[in-house]
This record gives C-alpha cells, sequence and structure tokens, in this order.
C-alpha cells in the first residue's frame, strides 16, 4: 500500500506512515488494495491525496462533482451554485437555487 501513496525516498515512508497512522491504517500498510475494505481504501486516497501537502484536496464522498475556476460570466446557466471571491476572500456562497433564482439569474447584471 505504501507504493500506492505516490511518495518516494525515506523522508516520503516517514509522510506516508506518519498520514496512514493519522488516519488509522498504518497497521495495514503492508496489504494490498483488493485486502482492503472500502472505508480503508477512501482514507488511503486521502492519503494519497495529502502526501504532497497540496494547497487544495476536493473530495466528493457520493456522485461527482466539478469545480470551475473562471472570470466568464457565460458558465452562470451552467452551475447549481456560485462562490465568489474577491480579493482571495469568499463575498458569496450562494449555493442552490436561492430563492428560487439560478446564479446565471442572480448575477445577470453583476461584475
Amino acid at each position: 500500500m505504501l507504493d500506492n501513496l505516490g511518495l518516494r525516498g525515506r523522508r516520503a515512508a516517514g509522510r506516508a506512515a506518519e498520514l496512514l497512522g493519522s488516519l488509522g491504517v498504518a497497521e495495514r500498510a503492508h496489504l494490498l488494495p483488493e485486502k482492503l475494505s472500502g472505508g480503508e481504501r477512501q482514507r488511503v486516497a486521502i492519503a494519497r491525496a495529502l502526501g504532497n501537502d497540496p494547497k487544495l484536496v476536493l473530495a466528493d464522498e457520493h456522485g461527482t462533482a466539478v469545480l470551475v475556476v473562471t472570470h466568464d460570466t457565460r458558465m452562470l446557466g451552467e452551475v447549481t451554485g456560485v462562490i465568489r471571491l474577491v480579493g482571495g476572500a469568499v463575498r458569496a456562497d450562494d449555493g442552490f437555487r436561492e430563492g428560487g433564482r439560478t446564479p446565471a439569474e442572480k448575477y445577470r447584471y453583476s461584475s
């Protein structure tokens, strides 16, 4: 399982062991993925995602989620929610069809 984390080298092995331990699967590190339960596989996937210290990790438990980052307001008609960032800070989280309006309807005339 350690090979599957995508980390190489002595320092990386320590990091992998630390991540697996924090997620409660360190004692199963010697097993192949097919020998792990579904939940253990999910925790290994989380460890792999965190292994290289990413700035952002997106995860979706069920189904598929797509995050689009754009300045193109034409995309508003295609999405179910909008999070606006202004100067690096979240200014609005519009969620899903707030007040019966889609994000495209809400932001049609705003910049």
